[in-house]
């Protein structure tokens, strides 16, 4: 479900220009953006597979 850009505002008390600016950011560089989380959720899967499930939980 996608949230309109008002209701962003208003749910993190955030001025509504403030959110067109990130969301125009995030249209500019969305190629790193999205190889960042790409390459960040990889480490978090390796991570997960070379650590026993009770060495995450105790990070957490």
């Amino acid at each position: 479900m996608e949230e309109s850009l008002e209701n962003i505002a208003k749910d993190y008390d955030l001025s509504l220009a403030s959110v067109h600016a990130a969301m125009a950011y995030y249209y500019d560089s969305r190629e790193e953006i999205e190889t960042r989380r790409a390459q960040g959720e990889a480490f978090a899967l390796e991570f997960a597979s070379k650590n026993p499930k009770d060495t995450v939980v105790y990070l957490k």
